[in-house]
């Protein structure tokens, strides 16, 4: 056991990192197989997958033959102690110093003991195969994160939205970098376009600054915040980015479209169902104070008028917002905050109209 059980782990985690192997080729052959089909390289790819089942099966049988061979040591010590111990037996019973019911229980005993090491070879061989397996996949899973945020990152703040890289140099690690001593200052309001040769760095100049990787030396700012400093969450929420790849997730068709919504499906679904009414109830209510404005009788009156419809307006619909988007509420719950105060202005709305029609009928302006 001492010598058989560490190999059979070592032989374990090996071929799980060539079952792995075998199972991406599989994959990436089916999850291409319309490229694949249009190069007709199907002998290739027949050869790719072959290749990787033949080491796999090489790996399986070296394992089998290992557990095999154990099996082998394993019964040939059980079947010298059967033989040994029920002929030493029969050589006490010939003296006349056992009877024959001792070497019956003395035979029941070392085949049951048999029965037992085989079944404990049998777990005790599966348990490190199994560790095995687990050891290999905690190797790939178990690796530290080499791009976190450093102690004290802060949230990005973006007032006015200013790019600015400084000395930036990245090549992925080789020696000859790909962006090489770069400075660019973006301003805000600016449009620019990036344009080079395939593999000149385009792309890598996104990806730096979404923070994707580090740099390698120079530093990236945004508002004279580097980005390294910031949270990534922070840093990319802040950052609209269209890529030239579509993708879906494995989710239904409304799910995809408002993963994007930071408030949730419910937020989205509330706004697309209130924002229309409470804009134009907003724009009524504000419209009533400057309506009445143009009746004034004096200057500081219409002022006043126009100011109270604005502060009124921004006011119910600034709660509106509020409710729908700054504070940390889901599901349901901005709904109860969000419909009385649409039912709330209607009435109010009507009521002003209402008061209006009365006053410009004793007045006779209507």
């Amino acid at each position: 056991m001492v010598y058989f059980v560490p190999r059979i782990k070592d032989r374990s985690a090996i071929i799980s990192e060539a079952r792995s192997s075998l199972t991406g080729r599989i994959v990436d052959s089916y999850t291409n197989i319309p490229t694949l089909k249009l190069f007709a390289h199907t002998d290739r790819e027949d050869d790719y997958a072959r290749e990787s089942i033949t080491d796999h099966t090489r790996k399986f049988h070296d394992q089998q033959r290992l557990i095999t061979l154990m099996e082998i040591v394993v019964w040939t010590i059980n079947g010298a102690l059967i033989v040994a111990t029920i002929g030493l037996a029969l050589w006490l019973w010939s003296r006349g110093l056992i009877t024959i019911g001792v070497i019956a229980l003395t035979a029941r005993l070392v085949i049951r003991i048999n029965n037992m090491a085989g079944w404990v070879m049998f777990i005790v061989t599966s348990i490190f195969e199994n560790i095995g397996i687990v050891q290999e996949g905690m190797e790939t899973i178990s690796r530290p994160h080499g791009l976190v945020d450093v102690p004290g990152a802060r949230p990005l703040s973006v007032t006015k939205g200013e790019i600015r890289f400084e000395h930036v140099r990245f090549g992925y690690g080789l020696e000859r970098g790909i962006v090489d001593d770069l400075s660019l200052t973006i301003h805000p309001g600016e449009k620019v376009g990036v344009v080079g040769r395939s593999g000149a760095g385009k792309s890598t100049l996104v990806n730096l600054l979404l923070r994707f990787y580090d740099l390698e030396s120079g530093r990236i700012l945004i508002d004279d915040q580097d980005i390294s400093r910031v949270t990534q969450d922070s840093l990319r929420a802040k950052i609209g980015m269209v890529t030239q790849d579509t993708s879906l997730l494995h989710r239904s068709i409304m799910e995809n479209i408002l993963y994007v919504l930071g408030g949730g499906w419910t937020t989205a679904l509330l706004r697309a169902f209130t924002a229309v009414p409470m804009h134009a109830l907003c724009s009524g209510m504000m419209g009533f104070y400057i309506g009445q404005a143009k009746f004034a009788s004096s200057k500081d009156q219409e002022n006043r008028l126009q100011k109270r419809g604005l502060w009124i307006a921004v006011g119910i619909h600034g709660s509106y917002d509020f409710l729908l988007f700054i504070v940390p509420l889901h599901g349901l719950i901005p709904a109860f905050g969000v419909i009385p105060i649409l039912i709330g202005n209607y009435i109010a709305l009507r009521k002003k109209i209402k008061s209006a029609r009365d006053e410009d009928k004793k007045l006779g302006r209507s």
